[in-house]
């Protein structure tokens, strides 16, 4: 295979359904320091999805309350990867949000998970030596 056959990834973007995606989107932002990027309200006005960017990623939201429903006892996670794992935890609990213990992994990283209302475990992983 040469290299023009190989693609050059930049980033994932997760595609969350939730119940409500201006609600989820002003938590991420408030708790976990994202960034909304755009908002696309329907007819009515009601936010129908939401773009945000967490450092270099982007995560998009849509407003599926049936979808996700349909999901419930699904095992839901999304890995981040930070500079500080201390500081994701230092802004979460200002935000009156209590992580899990940071946990030192076996295969090299720091990891500290958070729950947002929508029920999404995000873990937040620093490289360590």
């Amino acid at each position: 295979m040469t290299d023009e056959a190989v693609a050059q990834y930049q980033t994932v973007v997760p595609y969350l359904y939730c119940t409500d995606a201006a609600a989820l989107a002003a938590w991420l932002e408030r708790v976990l320091g994202f960034e909304t990027l755009r908002q696309f309200p329907d007819e009515t006005g009601l936010i129908r999805n939401v773009e945000l960017r967490v450092g270099a990623c982007e995560v998009w939201l849509d407003h599926k309350p049936q979808a996700r429903e349909s999901l419930r006892g699904v095992s839901d996670w999304i890995g981040v990867f930070v500079e500080s794992v201390e500081a994701v935890e230092r802004k979460a609990r200002l935000a009156g949000v209590s992580p899990t213990a940071k946990m030192d992994r076996p295969w090299g990283v720091r990891e500290l998970q958070i729950t947002d209302p929508e029920g999404y475990c995000w873990g937040f992983l620093e490289r360590i030596a």
